[in-house]
């Protein structure tokens, strides 16, 4: 039986709450919210914590 290629693209969207890093590389983030087209994610330099607006095409989920 063959996988439905529908749940193989679902399981590569982006969501809230999912670790994602950007394409060019850098540290992991987190998505916290959308706002006009942009995932706004944050994540950790050393003790301080970060965030950012990034693109979806920026992105990829973090393995």
């Amino acid at each position: 039986m063959e996988s439905n290629p529908l749940n193989k693209e679902k399981s590569n969207e982006i969501t809230f709450g999912q670790v994602v890093r950007l394409k060019s590389g850098g540290p992991k983030m987190t998505v916290k919210y959308q706002r006009q087209g942009d995932w706004i994610c944050t994540w950790f330099s050393g003790d301080e914590m970060k965030e950012g607006a990034f693109d979806k095409g920026q992105l990829e989920i973090a393995e």
